[in-house]
């Protein structure tokens, strides 16, 4: 379920109106104090869209390309945020902007800097950027500030996305053919910023003090700031992490004198991962916000879960089995040890999806018996947390119940 929250530092200006990772869901996410601290770094728009081709997608730190792991892994910690994706709840939150067009409208008729923070390919900043090339020239400021934990992200997607929606307001993208990025169309679009009073800058880097100090830099004091966020509490690290710099941001703006608040789009809990809205308000609680629920994804439909989970255990082969090959051996004691049963903190086990190692065997003293570590993966059927489930009883007895649900026995 998808939710978008607003809040800010205090009751008084409170309304009220009524982000999976790709590895497997028992990795445990390394606590606050652990987490590296990856710099925040500012960027100006001409830079983002004159970058040179053979800088992009590559870990100044490592030297990683991660462009190459786009197709495997939705984020992977402290190194892709999975910014090249376009996530559900973005859609969630430009549908909850466009249902309200009187405030975006407002807040534009002030000076103001929009924030949205975990960007990527950033709709929501999208919709804002739309509806003031739509307005006309007014004295009036804005300030559009874009961050994404990867610099890649906003060179070859945050800042491209912008370039194309001008570029489609102004009707240059004919027939859905490439556009051709030179010096004469980059200066219209600054042209038509600087008559409109735009300034778009970015920021990359981690949640974190020195991120707040360069998003506040500007010598700009505007009358309202808004920040966005979609999907930006999916796991428990990430979501102190963002409260902590959201409310830091929150509390200086008020500090200045600035009525500032903040959408977040949030799916009610991220399976796999750990991350959810309670903890998240229950963060905001206790660093002295306030939020309310102002929208709730409607449908009837049952959601359920099948994964895949990897485990490592020792699998026994006895002697009589010795005349069979080893894999076939393998997967039978696993099936039998594992499959239609339900394992705490796993879920129900279906069966053996695949073996990924198997160490050389080693024979038990006195038993025969060969020892094989086996690391593998098991086809798990696991609800979360709150699902409700449509059933039907089959039989009962003494025994226990049968019931069909999910189309399995």
């Amino acid at each position: 379920m998808a939710q978008p929250f607003t809040f800010n530092f205090g009751d008084d200006d409170i309304e009220n109106e009524g982000r999976p990772y790709a590895k497997s869901s028992h990795e445990t996410c390394p606590k606050d104090d652990d987490a590296p601290v990856v710099p925040a770094k500012l960027h100006n728009l001409p830079d983002m869209l004159m970058a040179e081709e053979d800088t992009l997608g590559v870990d100044q730190d490592s030297g990683r390309v991660i462009t190459a792991d786009l197709f495997t892994d939705d984020v992977l910690p402290m190194f892709y945020e999975g910014g090249f994706k376009t996530w559900e709840c973005s859609f969630d939150l430009v549908k909850y902007l466009l249902g309200y067009p009187e405030r975006l409208q407002s807040l534009l008729s002030h000076d103001c800097h929009v924030i949205e923070l975990g960007a990527g390919t950033a709709l929501p900043m999208l919709l804002v950027f739309n509806r003031i090339l739509s307005q006309a020239t007014s004295s009036f400021e804005k300030h559009l500030t874009v961050a994404d934990f990867n610099a890649s992200v906003l060179h070859l997607a945050t800042a491209s996305n912008l370039l194309l929606t001008w570029a489609s307001y102004r009707n240059l993208c004919v027939d859905k053919k490439d556009l051709e990025i030179n010096s004469d169309l980059l200066s219209a679009l600054y042209e038509e910023l600087r008559i409109k009073n735009v300034l778009i800058d970015a920021i990359s880097g981690g949640w974190n003090a020195s991120f707040v100090d360069i998003a506040l830099s500007s010598s700009f004091s505007p009358a309202e700031m808004l920040i966005l966020a979609s999907e930006t509490i999916y796991s428990p690290m990430s979501t102190r992490a963002f409260t902590t710099t959201l409310m830091d941001l929150l509390k200086r703006a008020k500090g200045r004198g600035i009525k500032a608040k903040a959408l977040v789009a949030a799916k009610t809990f991220y399976f796999g991962t750990g991350g959810n809205k309670d903890d998240f308000l229950g963060s905001l609680k206790e660093m002295g916000g306030s939020g309310v629920v102002m929208w709730e994804s409607e449908g009837t439909g049952v959601k359920r879960a099948i994964l895949e989970t990897t485990i490592a255990d020792l699998v026994q082969i006895t002697p009589e089995d010795f005349e069979k090959p080893s894999a076939d051996c393998i997967e039978e004691r696993i099936n039998q040890k594992y499959a239609n049963k339900v394992v705490q903190k796993i879920g129900l086990c279906i069966c053996l999806y695949d073996i990924l190692s198997a160490s050389d065997g080693l024979i038990g003293h006195g038993t025969g018996i060969v020892n094989v570590n086996v690391e593998f993966r098991l086809i798990v059927f696991r609800p979360f947390k709150g699902e409700i489930i449509l059933g039907k009883i089959g039989s009962a007895s003494e025994h226990g119940m049968k019931s069909t649900f999910a189309n399995q026995d």
